[in-house]
């Protein structure tokens, strides 16, 4: 009989392990979610990953199960055994990320805020009114490339990351390497 493959399982935080809600504080993962987690890092040929667009602190606090690997801020932060990677172009940008986190604030439009995740921010419209809300994307956007960031419109959310050619898919893939080596194909599954 031959070995068992190891399961590399990605699993976001926000809208898969815990439902979207209105603020990302909000987010609670269950007591039964974490012990599965817990569980899941215990098995030999179990790969847990936590891949979240929050800031790496802010979701290895949120899940709080030591052993796993987390990547927070879309990939641009990674950390668990034998990682930890920070990508090289997140400080050129970061204080043109802090400068655009100010300047969208001074926007003061009414129901949108500001999420200054270090090396990424935010800028949340879910509670925009609607009337709102294509003005507040448009000003959000402009801003951010006038300051030569990376805009990314999500759902209820404009995105400001470095400009730099990286992202979830290019995480999971360093963490693959990283963890399992160049023919990681031939030995892991990957999940996302």
């Amino acid at each position: 009989l031959g070995q068992r493959p190891t399961v590399a399982l990605f699993l976001d935080y926000d809208g898969t392990l815990t439902p979207l809600v209105g603020r990302p504080e909000d987010a609670r993962l269950a007591e039964s979610t974490r012990a599965v987690l817990a569980e899941g890092r215990r098995s030999p040929t179990l790969d847990v990953v936590i891949v979240s667009g929050r800031e790496l602190a802010d979701v290895e606090r949120m899940v709080d199960v030591p052993g796993l690997t987390y990547v927070g801020n879309h990939g641009f932060e990674i950390e668990g055994p034998g990682i930890s990677y920070r990508h090289p172009g997140t400080d050129r940008h970061a204080a043109a990320i802090a400068r655009a986190a100010g300047e969208l604030e001074r926007l003061k439009i009414a129901g949108a805020w500001v999420e200054q995740k270090g090396v990424t921010l935010t800028y949340h419209l879910r509670a925009v009114p609607p009337e709102l809300r294509e003005t507040a994307e448009r000003r959000a956007e402009t801003l951010l490339r006038k300051r030569h960031l990376r805009v990314v419109i999500g759902r209820d959310a404009v995105e400001g990351r470095p400009p730099v050619d990286w992202h979830k898919g290019h995480a999971v893939l360093y963490v693959l390497m990283a963890r399992h080596g160049v023919q990681w194909p031939q030995r892991v599954r990957a999940l996302y």
